[in-house]
């Protein structure tokens, strides 16, 4: 995919990611927050099941941020897809904290950025098989 592409499906990507989980969501009288860390699966643990679609849909959401970022940055620089990744994901929620739409939460932020690690991990290897692909081609074609 070129950067081109790649920009305009980001931008429109973000833009679905940002109705999802803030403007659909309807604003509480405060803030929501939970702090503790792996609080999810603590309670996942302790029956609340529902939570394990949520975690495995916040590291879903971010596959494709992944992938996007790693098209449009490059695959040199993966830690800064993920940098950015973890940069977008912390605005969403204190995003959410600030307008009171949605749990501030640090499992949301770790969710969301291994769904980016997956993201650019699946982008480095497709980019790899298509080169070794193309190596073989050429050697063919000799």
């Amino acid at each position: 995919m070129s950067k081109a592409i790649a920009l305009p499906v980001f931008i429109f990507y973000l833009s679905f990611v940002l109705t999802i989980t803030i403007f659909e969501r309807v604003p509480t009288q405060n803030p929501r927050y939970e702090l503790t860390l792996f609080w999810s699966y603590r309670a996942i643990i302790n029956g609340m099941t529902r939570l394990i679609a949520e975690n495995f849909w916040n590291i879903i959401l971010f596959i494709p941020i992944g992938i996007l970022l790693s098209v449009l940055i490059s695959q040199k620089n993966a830690w800064f897809s993920i940098i950015l990744s973890l940069i977008l994901s912390a605005a969403l929620e204190v995003t959410q904290l600030i307008t009171h739409r949605g749990l501030f939460e640090f499992d949301d932020i770790i969710h969301n950025v291994l769904g980016a690690v997956i993201g650019v991990m699946l982008y480095m290897l497709s980019k790899n098989l298509r080169e070794k692909f193309q190596d073989r081609k050429k050697e063919k074609g000799k």
